[in-house]
């Protein structure tokens, strides 16, 4: 053999080498290309500012370090609770860019959320390939990106903690569940979308009934640091959740739900919608509660899927921001329903097309507030039956076990 078949022969058992190495961990590969392709997109907006940024953050940022960071708890700034002033005041260390601090924040959280999702869908599928697609379908979302990198909002942290408290119930850990509810419950008052689900597993024995113990424990100790440095514990633990909730008169802050469709409601009512709303939630979980089905995975994120539209969809007072939970377990539904992507997506399209008015406005588009509440509605209204079929599909095979056994 001469040296140039050697060399040959080496080469092409380095090529073999590379290729075994690829088929191995393609999957591997794909994730890792994938995070630095939405890596890259995120940064490339790293430097935009938002209206919230201009007239809130950037002022509530500078109001902690002003007030020196710990010692700030002794006066409540903006709408922060206690959980993510804690992350806010530990940015202020670094003394870098308040908006690029902001931003990376979500954006770490972008990528642990997106990681969730994947292992939710492993979890459930045991597909490999499905679980890739899950996992690129968050970190390539435009919701997702538009909330963290864009506008330096927050909700995919409580979101995230959601995302795996709902992990956690699916892998019949209930005490882990209800801490990570807790700490979602923590960041932000839009984590109540997903108690209807808690209760209704509860009531059916899918979450151990001690491991409220568990969730009160852990939601009651994340403000201790907060009193400690001077805060109120009242104020700390539900006090701007209750300044929150009278915060606004207006019955829709633009999102696309009933109050949007029906814009000439007058506000004086709000009360009465608000607990109209209530009734309306606690009687699906009665129905819920009292229909024998078999709560398996699917099902669990469906019923989750169904609240997190409804409930922002009925209750006034919502801002635009408020179905972000609702795209995430829309693209749960879609790997776990792949024949009934349709309706996630119309979902997801009417949360993006808001989200895309308050930041860069309606331009272009003929498509009104009203309108697009009524494009939540009809995705709304396909999940509905879609969910009554499959839920009395559920009953009925769920019957014959019984018998069986």
């Amino acid at each position: 053999m001469n040296r140039f078949e050697k060399v040959k022969s080496k080469l092409n058992t380095i090529w073999e080498a590379i290729v075994r190495f690829i088929k191995k961990y393609d999957l591997i590969i794909f994730a890792i290309i994938f995070f630095a392709i939405a890596l890259v997109i995120r940064l490339s907006f790293l430097d935009f500012e938002s209206d919230d940024y201009k007239y809130f953050l950037s002022h509530w940022y500078q109001e902690v370090v002003n007030q020196g960071g710990f010692a700030s708890f002794k006066v409540q700034i903006g709408d922060y609770t206690p959980a993510y002033r804690y992350i806010i005041i530990f940015l202020t260390l670094f003394n870098k860019n308040p908006l690029h601090m902001y931003k990376a924040v979500s954006i770490i959280f972008d990528f642990v959320l997106a990681g969730f999702v994947g292992l939710l869908i492993k979890h459930i599928t045991k597909n490999n390939l499905l679980t890739l697609l899950a996992y690129a379908t968050i970190l390539f979302l435009p919701n997702v990106f538009f909330n963290s990198a864009i506008w330096a909002q927050c909700d995919v942290i409580f979101t995230t903690f959601i995302i795996i408290s709902l992990y956690f119930i699916l892998k019949d850990k209930s005490h882990l569940a209800m801490a990570f509810y807790a700490v979602s419950l923590s960041f932000k008052l839009q984590a109540i979308f997903f108690l209807p689900v808690i209760v209704v597993l509860i009531f059916k024995k899918k979450i151990n009934l001690f491991s409220i113990i568990t969730f009160m424990l852990t939601y009651m100790l994340i403000p201790i640091p907060a009193v400690i440095a001077g805060a109120n514990y009242f104020d700390a633990l539900i006090g701007i959740y209750i300044n929150q909730a009278g915060e606004y008169s207006q019955l829709v802050l633009n999102a696309p739900n009933i109050y949007a469709i029906f814009k000439n409601t007058p506000q004086e009512l709000s009360k009465m919608f608000t607990w109209m709303s209530l009734g309306f939630v606690g009687i699906i979980c009665v129905v819920l509660y009292k229909y024998e089905l078999k709560y398996d995975d699917r099902t669990i994120i469906l019923i989750a899927y169904i609240f997190s539209l409804i409930i922002p969809f009925i209750l006034p007072h919502m801002h635009e921001r408020y179905f972000y939970l609702s795209d995430i377990l829309g693209i749960l539904f879609i790997f776990t329903n792949i024949k009934k992507i349709y309706i996630p997506i119309i979902t997801i399209l009417s949360s993006f097309l808001v989200v895309e008015k308050i930041l860069f406005g309606w331009n272009g588009t003929f498509i009104t507030l009203e309108l697009d509440g009524i494009i939540m509605l009809s995705g709304i209204v396909l999940l509905l039956i879609h969910s009554i079929k499959y839920l009395n599909e559920n009953h009925e095979s769920y019957l014959k076990e019984i018998e069986v056994n």
